[in-house]
């Protein structure tokens, strides 16, 4: 039997918004044995990352978080 592991984060898009656009090219072309994709709706943003193990649940996760973090960092350094 095949399990897979799945993970969904919902993001504001007023507090987000610009941060993920800027990051928006680079979801889904990490690789590696997860896949990413990001949904939208008029008020949130969704990353969704599904995996076969948690290693690269793992991965994916901290990947999405650093590149955040690092546009977050410039923009303010930028402001």
């Amino acid at each position: 039997m095949s399990q897979k592991f799945s993970l969904k984060i919902r993001l504001p898009k007023d507090t987000y918004g610009d941060s993920i656009s800027a990051i928006k090219p680079e979801i889904g072309n990490v690789s590696g044995r997860s896949s990413e994709r990001l949904e939208e709706d008029s008020e949130n943003l969704y990353f969704y990352i599904q995996s076969p193990d948690t290693v690269p649940l793992k991965a994916s996760l901290s990947s999405f978080a650093r590149l955040l973090l690092l546009v977050e960092r410039i923009t303010k350094e930028v402001e």
